[in-house]
């Protein structure tokens, strides 16, 4: 369930800026819920395999919002750009 006040889309990206300079946006917002979701892509956790890219991420989000805005945050996949490239790639042929 989202909070009262929920979180922006623009100030989460404005957030992952600070942090990850390149950071591509794939989120977007679940309009019935108001709720945050999607991927990013950076090479700034490239040296990171999956599961270090999202502790990375989430580490992030910790420190920068309140528990209650944290409702707001759903899933986010945390991508290179390469990997970011090739699906895009994969997407365009299917």
């Amino acid at each position: 369930m989202a909070s009262q006040h929920p979180i922006q889309h623009a100030q989460l990206l404005n957030v992952l800026r600070h942090h990850y300079p390149d950071v591509l946006d794939g989120l977007f917002v679940v309009p019935e819920t108001g709720r945050i979701l999607g991927f990013i892509a950076t090479d700034a956790l490239s040296d990171y395999d999956y599961y270090q890219r999202q502790d990375r991420l989430w580490e992030v989000l910790d420190r920068s919002f309140s528990p209650e805005a944290l409702e707001d945050i759903g899933p986010i996949t945390v991508m290179t750009l390469e990997d970011a490239e090739l699906r895009e790639r994969d997407l365009v042929l299917d």
